[in-house]
């Protein structure tokens, strides 16, 4: 009885890993909001700084799989999306048995998390979320069972891979403060573990490398900026509002299906200690995505999946009709079978391959070419992969108000005149230096229609100069004719 008892994780877990891998895209790609995923892989080859924020033991784990042969996106999105994601999903089986006492309930729970759009769609990309997201669930397990130090070590973990664990495990120590005594042991191991990696970024910032995103020019003043003009906390507009509650309520329905009907009975009160913790991982991520600026950050709610799955299996057990059980496994099993084809990231990734088409254009430019592209943006960060793998491209970058100039454009000014041999104030005059030493530059990015005539006038008098377009992204071209 044991034995197959436990032979349900162990199959949940295979089944899982099975089904996110043959999902998984096996190449590199923009989807599901993964643009940062050259930015991952440039910072898991070569050491540099790669957000504002960091996640170090996240870019850790790239430099430790970059050390063995294959390809490197394939080891990053197997072993640090799909099988964390495996995982999760056995978690959830454990935690709601745990919770329900009913295998079966925990089967059900495990089944809707598996096929959740959200969940799924950060499970099979190369990104962070997944491993993150795991870790907050397991800390969750252990708290469960009463295991205080490995509940702080895996919030630790998490928190080093992603800055959203930061504030869901404050709020967990915040709610458990009288127990303080207990917790404050486990305090330092917390934060060896989940704040200390940060010293890694601290040093990164100290290197001479080339300022991709953020490289050797982060600092106080650009992650301030950052915050600012992306995802400054409760800052969506009352009119921007509405739109993003309807797609957070698609998001939901694509997730969870008849799931949410039996969700809401796991939160009767009086709340235990437990349902409060579990409160948090859903309320948090999903509260900084309905307020934020930032319309990208729906992939936060990968932390909410798992623990929505589990309060929907508490729900099931408070169920008093039949047919809202068979309801939601019939939902669970439809949105397995629909978000599978749907959200298939081996076969989108196939079928548009911005992603690919964008890097093999670059690997294809001839050595010593300069490209011009934003400080952000996929193409920027398909860029900086393209120099990890060696290829001979010199960047120069767009000028834009979006980042504090006296810090990080100013410093690649200097950066470029150093190392590129490449001398101006702003873009078009890197440009203009660059063309008459006899560099070909093309220009990554769409040109904003106030560009457009700037860089008209600019080469209007120089005839060997000129605009083209580029060959399969449309891209624009400033080549030597």
């Amino acid at each position: 009885m044991v034995s197959r008892l436990k032979s349900i994780p162990l199959s949940i877990f295979c089944i899982s890993f099975i089904y996110y891998c043959l999902l998984s895209s096996k190449v590199y790609t923009w989807l599901f909001v993964s643009g940062d995923s050259g930015d991952w892989l440039t910072a898991s080859s070569m050491w540099i700084v790669p957000q504002p924020y960091g996640s170090p033991l996240y870019i850790l784990s790239g430099h430790f799989l970059n050390l063995f042969p294959g390809d490197l996106v394939i080891k990053m999105t197997i072993i640090l999306s799909c099988l964390p994601a495996a995982v999760t999903v056995t978690l959830v089986y454990l935690i709601t048995k745990h919770l329900t006492n009913n295998k079966n309930i925990a089967v059900i729970s495990s089944a809707i998390l598996l096929g959740a759009g959200v969940f799924l769609t950060q499970a099979t990309v190369l990104e962070q979320y997944s491993l993150a997201a795991m870790f907050v669930a397991l800390a969750y397990y252990f708290y469960l069972k009463d295991k205080k130090w490995l509940t702080a070590l895996s919030l630790g973990l998490g928190s080093a891979n992603h800055i959203l664990v930061i504030p869901i495990a404050l709020l967990w120590f915040f709610l458990e403060r009288k127990n303080w005594r207990s917790w404050a042991k486990t305090i330092p191991l917390y934060l060896a573990v989940g704040m200390l990696p940060y010293i890694l970024i601290l040093w990164l910032m100290t290197l001479d490398t080339p300022p991709f995103l953020a490289g050797n020019g982060l600092s106080l003043q650009a992650i301030n900026s950052y915050l600012g003009s992306t995802s400054v906390f409760g800052s969506l507009s009352i009119y921007d509002f509405p739109r993003r509650a309807l797609d957070f309520v698609m998001l939901i329905l694509m997730s969870f299906g008849l799931g949410i009907v039996p969700l809401w009975l796991a939160f009767k009160k009086p709340w235990a200690m437990h349902t409060k913790l579990l409160i948090i991982a859903i309320a948090f991520p999903i509260w900084y995505y309905l307020t934020c600026l930032d319309p990208t950050t729906w992939t936060f709610m990968t932390y909410s999946c798992p623990f929505i799955a589990v309060a929907i299996g508490i729900g099931l057990t408070k169920v008093k009709v039949r047919y809202v059980v068979k309801g939601v496994v019939v939902s669970a099993l439809v949105l397995i079978i629909v978000n599978s084809a749907a959200l298939n990231a081996d076969m989108l990734a196939k079928a548009e391959p911005q992603a690919t088409e964008c890097y093999n254009e670059l690997m294809s430019l001839p050595d010593g070419s300069a490209v011009v592209t934003h400080r952000g943006g996929f193409e920027s960060m398909a860029m900086m992969y393209v120099i990890s793998k060696g290829k001979d491209i010199v960047p120069v970058y767009f000028h834009s108000d979006d980042y504090e100039v006296d810090v990080l454009y100013g410093y690649y000014l200097d950066y470029a005149g150093d190392n590129y041999g490449l001398n101006g104030i702003n873009t078009q005059t890197m440009v203009k230096d660059a063309l008459d030493k006899g560099i070909d530059v093309y220009i990554l990015i769409p040109l904003m229609d106030k560009w457009k005539p700037a860089f008209a006038t600019e080469y209007a008098g120089l005839e060997h100069y000129r605009l083209v377009t580029g060959v399969d992204l449309g891209y624009e071209v400033a080549q030597k004719d």
